[in-house]
């Protein structure tokens, strides 16, 4: 499902977390701090996902994806 994972042509967006691509990200940023606003950022290490893809198949590490995806929406709505 890697294919799936990232997909810098739709609108922005990583097709199976929903969240932004890297390059989308970093264009937003960059735009951000030309603006001289100021912003926070989060960074998230999954260091046993290729574990889980082994042990459970890509299907699972995918759901594992999807999940955190939606578990960091909710965290960044609520700050």
């Amino acid at each position: 499902m890697a294919s799936l994972a990232l997909d810098p042509a739709a609108d922005g967006h990583d097709a199976l977390t929903g969240l932004l691509s890297a390059a989308a990200a970093r264009a937003r940023l960059e735009a951000w701090a030309g603006a001289g606003a100021r912003w926070q950022a989060m960074l998230i290490g999954l260091p046993r996902l290729q574990a889980v893809n082994h042990a459970y198949g890509h299907s699972a590490g995918d759901g594992a994806l999807v999940e955190i995806g939606q578990r960091i929406r909710a965290f960044c709505r609520d700050e």
